[in-house]
């Protein structure tokens, strides 16, 4: 059987990733080719797998909102709806290429639902098409035209996989049987080196949490890219709440940044008194990461999921993160889920104070207790194992493909 995995970028972020991780999945018991719509970090990866890409134009039906470009970002890119407009009038050519190298697929495995022309290109190959979604309208990277995508995506193809419960909700009124939920996870590669920062982190857990109360600083980090809609801003105000209770803390943001939103959280730092306690840390390798930091905060008001979430659990470094998105069902609705009282329909703006007490609240509990500290370690690295590991997540990817088999139908 032949699978083609259609990936709308070629960087090596979340939902490329995974692209990544199918390929490898898929790799075991089928031929495998990987779409993209250019060179990248993406081919590099797969390229080491021995899996074979092609490039094809890549149309999209959503837009990027303008803050997720730089400012070096060509202009026609930085409006939504020029960019929309653009990519609509690319589509049946980017379809008509797809026909082309589809043809010999028996399953075509959309991955990201802002890129139909697999999806189309399927509809009239009369291929099985999978459409693996990550997204939904609420997420403040994405500019959607029309919540109606969502029920094209379900009738055009013969399996959903959605990453959370919270993105298969959007298909609650469909039928149940087509939806499949299967949680992101990294790979064995991956899995390996934080397993062993978990077994360093375990032996020396005890000595570890000595100084919880001791003069050494509680390192407090923060994954991903400094971009606007990951709300980072919010943890520099945690941070100055927690210098003003006593709490030795320091705040390390890891990844690339988005350079107008950086001078935003400097100046916040400054006019809060907390500058020196906070560092930017850069791109760095996932051991160097995971091994400097004693908890990871994640401030983020939308996340479909999170392999930030998911590497801190693997290696055993409490979680603590807002509870919006899928972030409550990927670490745990029993541990360190940060949520307000404030009545539900009220704006975050309005719901900030609520979130920042409890947050303080949160992590003053943490710091301050060595034997919960040890504890949630030890259940983040279970829930890790149980649920989010490659071995559950191929077992996951490949009962879709069985579903789609002649003697299944």
């Amino acid at each position: 059987m032949k699978v083609a995995i259609l990936s709308h970028a070629s960087g090596l972020h979340g939902a490329e990733y995974i692209s990544f991780l199918l390929a490898k999945v898929f790799k075991k018991d089928f031929y495998v080719e990987v779409f993209l719509p250019k060179n990248g970090a993406l081919k590099e990866k797969l390229d080491t797998l021995g899996v074979r890409t092609r490039f094809i134009p890549m149309s999209w039906w959503v837009a990027p909102r303008i803050p997720f470009f730089s400012s070096s970002s060509p202009d026609i890119l930085k409006n939504p709806f020029l960019f929309l407009t653009l990519s609509f009038s690319f589509l049946p050519f980017s379809v008509g290429v797809a026909l082309r190298f589809l043809k010999d697929f028996d399953i075509v495995w959309s991955n990201s639902i802002v890129n139909p022309v697999g999806a189309f290109a399927s509809l009239i190959l009369k291929k099985k098409h999978v459409w693996h979604i990550h997204e939904v309208w609420e997420d403040p990277n994405l500019f959607f035209p029309s919540k109606k995508i969502y029920d094209l995506a379900y009738n055009m193809s013969e399996k959903i996989v959605c990453v959370s419960n919270f993105v298969a909700k959007h298909f609650e009124n469909k039928n149940p049987e087509k939806i499949k939920v299967v949680y992101n996870s990294i790979d064995e590669e991956r899995e390996n080196i934080l397993k062993k920062i978990y077994s360093k982190r375990n032996k020396a857990l005890f000595g570890r949490q000595k100084k919880l109360k001791g003069d050494n600083q509680f390192l407090i980090g923060v994954i991903g890219k400094v971009s606007q809609n990951k709300n980072q801003i919010f943890a520099v105000k945690v941070i100055s709440e927690l210098r003003k209770s006593g709490e030795n803390v320091r705040l390390l943001f890891f990844g690339d940044e988005d350079k107008l939103y950086k001078k935003r959280i400097e100046k916040l730092s400054h006019d809060l008194g907390v500058a020196d306690y906070i560092n930017f840390m850069g791109f760095k390798k996932i051991e160097e990461v995971y091994s400097s930091v004693d908890i990871v905060f994640i401030p983020s008001l939308v996340e479909t999921s999170s392999l930030v979430a998911i590497e801190s659990m693997a290696c055993g470094v409490p979680v603590i993160a807002l509870g919006y998105g899928a972030l409550p069902e990927t670490i745990g609705e029993e541990t360190l889920i940060i949520k307000s009282n404030s009545n539900l329909s009220e704006k975050y703006e309005e719901r900030e104070k609520d979130l920042l007490s409890r947050a303080v609240q949160t992590l003053r509990q943490l710091i301050q207790d060595k034997d919960l500290y040890r504890e949630i370690s030890i259940k983040m690295r279970e829930r890790f194992e149980k649920i989010f590991s490659f071995h559950r997540f191929s077992q996951d990817i490949r009962s879709v493909v069985d579903s789609l088999l002649p003697d299944n139908r």
